[in-house]
């Protein structure tokens, strides 16, 4: 009979955020959710005693919210989360994934969908679907080309797409902040008579031989089909270099995840500050190969209601890492 996991220890003590270890390292071996990278880059990084997990988080309250899963060995990650809630008392665990949820001893709820690509289809899905081969066509007839930058060549145009944003009065919830592990991550941007259109920022998930694009910024007078255009690259680029998939990330409250009337109440009452329909519309429309539910899970001491509002509360109020 096998011998049972011994449950890591863990430390209620931060490293800084984007720390090169041990976050790097195992997230080099381990990372499989989409928001790791995000967290690690910009939140206090919770880690065990001996080194083997680390979660990254922040304290909102009385509660913990973490961003995803622990990072550390799949067979053991559970055990992590477990010591982890019991040290803190009141935690939450933000995106993680469906096995996570199923795994965890306390409550879990589906808050949305992302869509998954196999890069391997990509190609010939970009040729076929007319909903992508037209708007990549429209956007190159405007004579918008795509390219690999430095994260610093576009930190202008960033800020002034980000300022758009801003006044639109949309809430960003993407993730707790829009930067990657900066030494891992990658930047394309769409380029037109020399100027900057749209930006792309992804992270590698190296345990699943992927990559999580984080964020797409984009001119609100940029040519149509310039972000399926600059995806296209990307997702081009990446099955090039032999990655096998490829995801835009959480589409919260997705239609596919919660299709009942409650969830789509909610969905339109909300629409007003965050464009939740048209974010999945436009994913959907780009033709994933399949989409995975993406869960809130808390402590038993910690209602969903709480929850909920802590997560919210450390989305809006999320550390900026833009480097």
């Amino acid at each position: 009979m096998a011998a049972a996991a011994q449950a890591p220890v863990l430390e209620l003590t931060s490293s800084h955020a984007g720390a090169a270890a041990p976050a790097a390292v195992l997230h080099a071996e381990f990372g499989t959710n989409s928001l790791s990278p995000i967290g690690l880059s910009s939140l206090p990084i919770y880690e065990s005693a001996c080194g083997d997990f680390v979660i990254p988080g922040i304290k909102v309250g009385r509660t913990w919210v973490m961003s995803g899963e622990p990072v550390g060995p799949t067979s053991s990650r559970g055990i992590a989360a477990e010591e982890f809630a019991h040290l803190a008392g009141r935690a939450a665990f933000f995106g993680v994934d469906e096995a996570f949820a199923q795994e965890w001893t306390g409550w879990a709820m589906i808050i949305g969908a992302q869509p998954i690509w196999d890069l391997s289809l990509w190609s010939e899905k970009a040729d076929q679907a007319r909903s992508i081969r037209c708007q990549v066509r429209r956007a190159a007839a405007k004579a918008v080309t795509a390219i690999e930058v430095s994260s610093a060549s576009t930190r202008k145009a960033a800020a002034e797409i980000r300022e758009e944003r801003k006044s639109s009065r949309l809430l960003d919830i993407s993730g707790f902040a829009a930067a990657p592990l900066n030494h891992n991550a990658r930047t394309f941007a769409a380029i037109q008579n020399g100027t900057t259109q749209a930006i792309l920022t992804a992270a590698p998930l190296p345990a699943r031989q992927g990559w999580a694009i984080h964020e797409t910024l984009r001119h609100a007078t940029a040519p149509n089909g310039t972000l399926e255009l600059l995806i296209s690259h990307a997702f081009h680029t990446f099955h090039q270099e032999g990655a096998k998939m490829a995801t835009l990330g959480l589409c919260a409250l997705s239609s596919r995840a919660l299709p009942g009337k409650r969830a789509a109440l909610t969905r339109k009452a909300l629409n007003p500050i965050y464009s939740f329909d048209g974010i999945e519309a436009f994913r959907a429309k780009l033709r994933p190969d399949s989409w995975e539910n993406l869960y809130l899970v808390g402590s038993s001491g910690l209602s969903r209601l709480e929850a909920t509002a802590s997560v919210g509360k450390a989305l809006l109020n999320r550390p900026q890492n833009r480097a």
